[in-house]
């Protein structure tokens, strides 16, 4: 089965495969983790306003990198802003789900929200309460966890999606998403984004 956003682009130019490891090269050579130099990208009244703007590419950048720790597909990160999103990533799971993997599902939704989540931290920013993707994902993560025999708390699972996503090698990656993002809008070289889910650690590495 595959999940998407509420709202996908008419047209998204497929981002030339051979293209986007200069242009993440580019972009984390001039930004890496200045984000007072990223944030001059952006739009907003003020520099935390700008800073807060930018959390919605690492709430995409969250669900990315989870669904391919999970070794789910993913097939686009967008940043598209409408009614009812800011952007989405096109993924994939299998269309019967055992226990265990309906717990994987369940944590990519929460990724996003513990993506932000570590961002405001670091940047000292206020914690985002108001994202117009959050409602999509609980919704999304109520139905998961319904069909659970054993489920924990939403909680608890939050915790387990952020404290994974703090792992250095996760969250190079979530920042790299991220810095790309903001320039591209959306990711979706495909044989690129198969090429760099390889890449990134297996969760089951971490959690049995």
């Amino acid at each position: 089965m595959q999940q998407e956003g509420t709202r996908k682009r008419q047209a998204v130019a497929d981002l030339p495969v051979s293209s986007v490891p200069l242009a993440l090269r580019s972009l984390l050579r001039h930004f890496g983790r200045d984000h007072h130099n990223l944030t001059r990208r952006l739009g907003g009244s003020g520099p935390e306003e700008k800073m807060m703007d930018t959390s919605v590419y690492y709430h995409e950048a969250g669900h990315a990198v989870m669904a391919m720790a999970m070794r789910f597909t993913v097939n686009e990160i967008c940043y598209a802003p409408s009614d009812t999103s800011l952007g989405y990533v096109q993924w994939e799971y299998p269309t019967y789900l055992t226990e265990s993997s309906r717990t994987w599902v369940v944590l990519v939704f929460l990724s996003g929200i513990a993506a932000e989540r570590i961002f405001c931290q670091k940047q000292g920013l206020p914690e985002p309460n108001n994202s117009k993707n959050y409602q999509t994902d609980l919704r999304q993560v109520g139905l998961h966890l319904k069909e659970l025999q054993t489920p924990k708390s939403i909680d608890d699972y939050s915790s387990i999606a952020e404290n994974f996503l703090r792992q250095p090698a996760l969250w190079e990656k979530v920042e790299s998403f991220a810095a790309l993002l903001i320039q591209e809008s959306a990711i979706n070289g495909q044989n690129w984004l198969k090429e760099v889910a390889e890449k990134v650690p297996r969760f089951s590495d971490f959690y049995c």
